[in-house]
């Protein structure tokens, strides 16, 4: 398969999504309650309808796994599964708040292969395929140089309500941890575009303390990630299987590299 010809596909499907978003801002409905935090729109729906109907016309043998949906088998003996997350950071974008994107990601047999993370309020379109190197709208970024905590910026997602007093807890106490000892910590509350700004060089890390996300929130940023230099492993350092990570919600440490084993000994302490 030509990852180049699929890339321009889903970079042309995000600009159709956002489009989409932008012009129907104040047609934004609720529609369901996942949790008390959680929620999906009726533009959650509506966008991935749109997206899933492109991808079976173009692509009609490949297989599916979207947020909402869930799966889509059109072909069990495909080795090709698009990953899509409509709208990452619905709750801002009902809010009016521009931290948003679209994320659509490719796998290939269990590698993620290619990624697009669009912002449409800010026009930033992130993209890479395998090998292909890792782009913001057709400039070449790379991940940070930065090797000292003390200098660094880093992107956290902070504790969330339903986790367990103990691991509060301790999140939170490694929050304060990493406010000591680093430069800046920033909470934007966008898995994709803070894997993204890692990617661009913006921060030297991303870490999920204790806001457990899906595969489909992440896929795109990681690959995006990767080939721009970085490195990504769950909490513990160990690595994240793409296969055996679609069913559990992830927490993951993503990095420069430079500063990947200093935060993977703090979060040990």
């Amino acid at each position: 398969m030509n990852f180049e010809v699929a890339q321009n596909f889903a970079v042309n499907l995000a600009k159709r999504a956002g489009k989409m978003l932008l012009d129907n801002s104040e047609k934004i409905k609720i529609v369901k309650f996942k949790d008390r935090q959680d929620i999906a729109t009726n533009l959650d729906y509506k966008i991935e309808e749109m997206i899933i109907k492109s991808i079976k016309e173009k692509f009609p043998e490949h297989n599916i796994l979207s947020e909402e949906v869930g799966s889509i088998n059109t072909n069990k003996k495909s080795d090709y599964l698009w990953i899509i997350d409509p709208i990452d950071g619905t709750k801002h974008y009902i809010r009016k708040i521009p931290l948003f994107s679209v994320s659509i990601a490719l796998q290939y047999k269990n590698k993620i292969v290619l990624g697009v993370v669009y912002n449409p309020v800010t026009k930033e379109m992130f993209y890479a395929h395998d090998k292909g190197g890792a782009y913001l709208n057709n400039r070449r970024i790379r991940v940070s140089k930065q090797d000292n905590l003390k200098n660094s910026f880093i992107y956290v997602e902070l504790p969330v309500f339903n986790l367990p007093t103990k691991e509060f807890d301790k999140f939170s106490k490694i929050l304060t941890k990493l406010n000591l000892l680093c430069y800046r910590v920033r909470v934007f509350g966008s898995g994709s575009l803070g894997l993204c700004y890692t990617a661009l060089g913006g921060f030297e890390a991303y870490v999920n303390l204790g806001d457990p996300t899906r595969i489909y929130d992440l896929a795109a940023g990681l690959i995006i990630l990767e080939e721009a230099g970085g490195r990504a492993t769950k909490l513990n350092g160990d690595s994240i299987s793409i296969e055996n990570e679609k069913k559990t919600n992830l927490l993951i440490l993503a990095s420069n590299k430079k500063t990947h084993s200093a935060i993977l000994r703090l979060l040990k302490q």
